[in-house]
């Protein structure tokens, strides 16, 4: 794992857990997303942690008419 952002309101698109609080990054890609106590916990020190301050987090979007 090389990143955990947590703090944040993170919007999923899916229906079993529609939000959550913390997602974990390795390679670039999403490997975890839960509670920010599930995604901190026992982390060691070379795992990046970025607050991201209660901000809301939503999926990318593609605009086809451009």
């Amino acid at each position: 794992m090389e990143a955990v952002y947590y703090n944040a309101v993170i919007h999923t698109m899916d229906e079993r857990f529609p939000i959550v609080e913390a997602l974990a990054l390795a390679g670039g890609r999403i490997v975890a997303a839960g509670s920010a106590r599930e995604m901190l916990a026992g982390l060691p020190p070379s795992v990046e942690r970025i607050d991201l301050g209660g901000r809301a987090v939503v999926p990318g979007f593609v605009d086809a008419h451009a």
